[in-house]
């Protein structure tokens, strides 16, 4: 059953790499996928925490950190308790004008700096959806469009050869599981400064 479900995704992942390939989604998804870097991800929910509820800015970041710094912790455990092939070590082969070959019938491309191990989940992916969940819970206008910036994530994930498509889930799902949890955990331990719901209050989804 394993081995069927990695066979699909690796397939997958051939599929989505070469059928997407074109000079534009090399420019679209190429940056794209910086912004699940952390060192990207940070200053920008730094900066829209502050545009978009400034009275709230301190709270919102402490939670904001936390879900990030959690998130990767369990991240960075998980790949070393997997120890996941990327899709590099996984077809092997070499590489020609850009193009790494890992048989006669199959191609793919690797862009930016080749890894090797750690492919399972993405933390790309869970640092961002760590972000797009806690943002959701606090501005609920914006989760359709953070989810849909999640979406091109993953996807670019797979584009640049650096995860199979589910490493990508994997790593989305542990990014907005953490980000619950953190945010449920805030509740619990201050109920008093915790009320949600209208349009006020100190802890609130904020209606924009």
């Amino acid at each position: 059953m394993l081995e069927n479900i990695a066979y699909f995704d690796e397939q997958l992942f051939l599929f989505l790499n070469n059928n997407l390939r074109s000079p534009f989604g090399d420019i679209y998804f190429g940056y794209s996928t910086w912004l699940g870097d952390a060192l990207v991800l940070y200053p920008l929910c730094v900066f829209l925490a502050f545009l978009f509820d400034r009275p709230h800015f301190k709270r919102n970041i402490i939670l904001i950190t936390i879900v990030l710094i959690l998130g990767g912790l369990i991240n960075s455990a998980l790949k070393d308790h997997f120890n996941r092939m990327r899709p590099l070590a996984k077809f092997g082969g070499w590489k020609e004008s850009g193009l790494w070959y890992p048989g006669p019938n199959e191609k793919f491309t690797i862009m930016f700096r080749p890894f090797m191990y750690g492919s399972f989940p993405s933390g790309h992916c869970a640092a961002f959806f760590g972000a797009v969940a806690i943002f959701s819970l606090l501005y609920r206008k914006l989760t359709g469009l953070l989810l849909l910036l999640g979406l091109i994530i993953m996807l670019s994930r797979v584009y640049v050869g650096a995860h199979f498509p589910l490493d990508t889930v994997g790593g989305a799902a542990i990014g907005a599981l953490t980000a619950f949890a953190v945010f449920r955990s805030y509740l619990v331990l201050f109920p008093s400064i915790s009320k949600l719901g209208g349009d006020a209050g100190v802890v609130k989804r904020t209606r924009l």
